[in-house]
């Protein structure tokens, strides 16, 4: 997922009056679970700066306290403890529940989730991920994956 510095930035500027953005504003993104992978761009962004030149002082917090508290995102924002949350369908529930978020983006235009098996099964990469329905057993003339 390659996310353009600028996106990340506008993303939280575009939100804030610009009389705000002349002095450093403190806010706070919310994860939406510990820190990993899938949150590199927010990392990234940070570490080169991008937050700062738009005046902004980004606290990126992790789902868990070090105690193994969990926190929801959309719970966080909701209750003003966060600024910001990285969610899924939990923010579209809290919505519908009465909850005031908004959607700011889609982030993801295709789940980060990874398929795999035992090789022993007997199930490649070409009957999961091709528009090609197979029945069990029947292999592809030139399977992905062996």
């Amino acid at each position: 997922m390659k996310l353009s510095r600028g996106l990340i930035a506008l993303l939280f500027a575009a939100f804030f009056p610009f009389k705000a953005l002349a002095l450093d504003k403190k806010v706070t993104l919310q994860l939406q679970w510990d820190h990993q992978y899938q949150f590199a761009g927010y990392y990234a962004a940070l570490w080169k700066g991008y937050y700062a030149k738009q005046g902004l002082d980004v606290t990126i917090r992790s789902a868990f306290e070090p105690g193994g508290k969990f926190h929801k995102s959309a719970k966080e924002v909701s209750n003003r403890r966060a600024d910001f949350g990285v969610g899924a369908i939990d923010i579209l529930k809290a919505r519908d529940a009465g909850s005031p978020l908004v959607i700011l983006s889609s982030v993801f235009q295709h789940s980060p989730v990874a398929f795999y098996s035992r090789v022993q099964t007997g199930v490649h990469l070409s009957q999961i991920c091709c528009d090609t329905a197979l029945q069990p057993g029947e292999k592809l003339a030139a399977p992905i994956l062996n």
